[in-house]
């Protein structure tokens, strides 16, 4: 880390207490599984482990102006400093932050009492004991994600070497709510896939004609329940067994046509089986599907088998 040496133990003493947070707020971020926890968790280590007097995290609103953010987090003596007068918290934009926003670089305000971008809440930062703050924007590449802020009970500049561990920590935060908005995503992505699967399979369990699943190599890994009730063989002993051995068609000649047909299908992804009356179609995943000649429906994957049956 570059800067000037700290000259006074006081300085030292800040030094020591900033890394300590950056430590700590790093293993709140391995450890975060949602976005409040995680902002919570990041404002009470800047207090608590870092000293100062006050810290909060604002969060762009989604479809909202990005030179105003909303409350999120918070910890330290500012109690009803962000917004006394409304139960909910409401957008806050304007001096520092703005400014923040808007340069994508901190802000430091060394003495707020003579600060005009405080604006109204100057004297109320005052009365709590907040004589400097430093803001910091949460950015995503282009976008705002809102901004982290922390407060000091004395006045003056800020170390070079405070300033370069905070905006670390900064980016640290920015970088731990994009993991968890990816997270979010997948997670949601898995269950509509699995909500998609269990009404698949609810649909094929019910299905009056016998159904099957065959794999690239000709084997059965799902047959519905009214396959048992057709057949003489328990669904569970047909997965992994090929659909060749299955006398799942009584006449010779229209069983070596469905074989001669399947062995088409499973060799190239261009080619379907088409039965006069009950064409194949295509499902929305890329699935083929056919219908034999006695009712029975097969379904196989999109990939071309390498070893059709025998």
């Amino acid at each position: 880390m570059r800067g000037a040496v700290p000259s006074t133990g006081g300085e030292l003493a800040r030094l020591n207490r900033a890394l300590r947070m950056l430590s700590d707020a790093n293993q709140a971020l391995i450890r975060a599984s949602d976005v409040p926890t995680l902002l919570n968790e990041i404002c009470r280590i800047s207090v608590e482990v870092g000293g100062y007097a006050f810290a909060w995290i604002g969060m762009v609103p989604a479809g909202g102006p990005e030179d105003e953010v909303v409350p999120t987090a918070e910890a330290g003596s500012g109690a009803a400093y962000l917004d006394p007068s409304t139960p909910a918290p409401s957008p806050i934009g304007g001096g520092t932050i703005a400014e923040a926003l808007a340069t994508r670089t901190p802000v430091v305000s060394p003495a707020i009492a003579d600060d005009p971008r405080f604006g109204p809440r100057r004297q109320a930062a005052q009365d709590r004991g907040f004589s400097s703050s430093i803001v910091f924007p949460l950015l995503d590449g282009d976008r705002r994600l809102g901004i982290y802020k922390v407060y000091r009970g004395t006045p003056g500049p800020v170390e070079e070497q405070e300033l370069q561990i905070l905006t670390e920590l900064a980016g640290d935060i920015a970088y731990g709510l994009r993991a968890l908005e990816t997270r979010r995503e997948r997670d949601r992505a898995h269950n509509e896939l699995r909500a998609a699967a269990r009404l698949h399979r609810t649909l094929l369990d019910n299905l009056p004609d016998l159904v099957f699943r065959i794999e690239l190599d000709a084997t059965v890994s799902y047959a519905s329940p009214s396959v048992e009730r057709a057949l003489p063989v328990p669904t569970a002993e047909l997965r992994g067994r090929s659909i060749s051995e299955l006398e799942v068609c009584a006449n010779p000649a229209e069983r070596e046509r469905l074989m001669t047909s399947l062995r088409e299908v499973l060799a190239g992804p261009q080619r379907l089986a088409r039965w006069p009356g009950s064409p194949p179609g295509r499902g929305r995943d890329g699935s083929r599907s056919g219908t034999w000649p006695n009712g029975t429906t097969w379904a196989k994957s999109p990939a071309p088998c390498a070893s059709p049956p025998t």
